[in-house]
């Protein structure tokens, strides 16, 4: 599975899953937390709440679902 257009699909999965982690109160690491990552990476504002993350997230991954079924 070296296909490069898989690597998004997989980093959305994973930032997805660890917001929801760290919504339950569990850490990433003992770094920045993944909902600041995630933020910084799509210019959202700091007030964005951990739900409306995993709902943007979840809207990306199903988009890339239809194009890979599609390819």
């Amino acid at each position: 599975m070296q296909d490069e257009r898989f690597i998004p699909y997989f980093q959305l999965c994973q930032w997805k899953a660890a917001v929801k982690l760290e919504s339950l109160g569990m850490k990433h690491s003992s770094g920045r937390s993944v909902t600041a990552l995630v933020k910084k990476t799509f210019g959202l504002p700091r007030s964005t709440t951990r739900d409306a993350i995993i709902e943007m997230l979840q809207g990306y991954i199903d988009e890339l679902q239809a194009q890979m079924k599609s390819a």
